[in-house]
């Protein structure tokens, strides 16, 4: 059996697939299969899946519901032990990521089913913003309140599939983290320490304290619909800031509201953002 299965959701993004295709095909690690979902791209993508079709187990072009409903459509082909699912532009931060990885995962002391390790979030200009994943004993209890784990940095065994069925494709931003709650309100995670899985490259729609919101507003949903009761306090204190922040943004304009955004990074120690384009 293949040991990684990469899926790959892609609409009209052509030069960043490319960019996620040649770290992929850079790996030393060879034992894998790549999927690529297409949801109907008119911007050239469809030559690039042409170009790298010796390397695609599987694709397909046509339209779809949203990434999860993508993702989807690649599970039932996916022949791995492992499920990988790497955003068009996110890329490895080396040639041997995945090969350390399945050196972590073959050790038989490894019995969890969902491993992850560090991921970069990178902005556009190729600033290092940040990197982010933590130990699961410093992570679990605020993962099961309101923080995902970064989809670039988790593997997920072939078997949570088999169990628990398809990601839910009703949510817009939040279905894999309803998913690893299925698994993981109840079972550990595994932390890969020692080195960053990807880049991830932010940007965009997810620096907009509207998205924010309604991204713990999702978070909320699937919460619910595992079972998970009783107090959220940090979940309440992420939407008051990202609520403070669109007040801000409605009264005050965007310059404004950047600033104060910058200032709040600064005292609380995190990387200034680069300079708007």
């Amino acid at each position: 059996m293949t040991f990684f299965s990469i899926v790959i959701a892609v609409y009209n993004d052509s030069s960043n697939l490319r960019k996620s295709l040649d770290s992929i095909l850079a790996q030393s690690c060879r034992d894998w299969e790549l999927l690529i979902i297409d949801g109907g791209s008119k911007d050239g993508t469809l030559e690039i899946l042409k170009e790298f079709e010796e390397f695609v187990s599987y694709s397909c072009s046509e339209p779809d519901k949203g990434i999860y409903d993508a993702w989807n459509k690649a599970i039932r082909h996916a022949k791995g032990s492992w499920l990988y699912f790497l955003g068009a532009g996110d890329t490895f931060t080396g040639v041997e990521v995945l090969a350390m990885v399945r050196h972590r995962l073959d050790n038989p002391k490894v019995h969890a089913r969902i491993a992850y390790g560090e991921v970069n979030s990178v902005h556009p200009d190729g600033t290092l913003l940040e990197t982010n994943g933590r130990p699961w004993a410093t992570t679990e209890k605020r993962f099961r309140q309101v923080n995902n784990l970064a989809h670039q940095g988790v593997f997920h065994h072939r078997n949570l599939f088999e169990q628990f069925g398809e990601f839910d494709a009703s949510f817009r931003i939040a279905g894999d983290y309803e998913f690893l709650l299925r698994e993981l309100k109840s079972a550990p995670a595994y932390f890969m320490e020692g080195f960053v899985v990807a880049d991830w490259g932010i940007g965009g729609v997810s620096t907009n304290p509207q998205h924010t919101r309604q991204t713990l507003l999702e978070f909320a949903r699937a919460r619910r619909m595992n079972g998970i009761r009783g107090p959220a306090f940090y979940w309440a204190w992420c939407y008051f800031k990202a609520s403070a922040q669109a007040w801000l943004r409605a009264c005050i304009g965007l310059k404004l509201e950047r600033r104060a955004t910058l200032l709040y990074r600064a005292l609380t120690g995190r990387a200034a953002l680069p300079p708007r384009a």
